[in-house]
């Protein structure tokens, strides 16, 4: 079952940030982890290349007169469920509180799904 979610620019760009920072950190001592642990870094890695690939598509495309635009990404429940948690347990590796915020509405949007 599929899920198509409407995430503004910059919810796309914060994700995509935090999903890179926990790509790079994650990889290290992949084998301590527990095995839930393990699926959500799976899913992760490639929940990072579809958010890296939407986010170079923006940048190139952004502008002021489409800045409040919503982009729609299709997910698989369990992805949508993955990102959520990885949202949730990894926010305090964004640094900016913007960028924060942006991941706090992006769990709130996933959580209107009922996921």
């Amino acid at each position: 079952m599929q899920i198509k979610l409407k995430f503004s620019i910059d919810q796309v760009f914060a994700i995509n940030k935090l999903l890179n920072e926990f790509y790079s950190t994650s990889t290290s001592a992949y084998s301590n982890y527990e095995t839930l642990e393990k699926v959500q870094i799976s899913i992760c890695f490639k929940l990072s290349d579809t958010f890296e690939t939407k986010a170079r598509t923006l940048r190139k495309k952004v502008d002021l007169l489409n800045i409040n635009k919503k982009v729609s990404i299709t997910f698989w429940i369990y992805e949508a469920w993955a990102l959520k948690d990885i949202l949730f347990d990894n926010i305090n590796l964004l640094g900016c509180n913007y960028d924060k915020l942006q991941a706090q509405k992006s769990i709130d949007l996933i959580d209107s799904k009922n996921i």
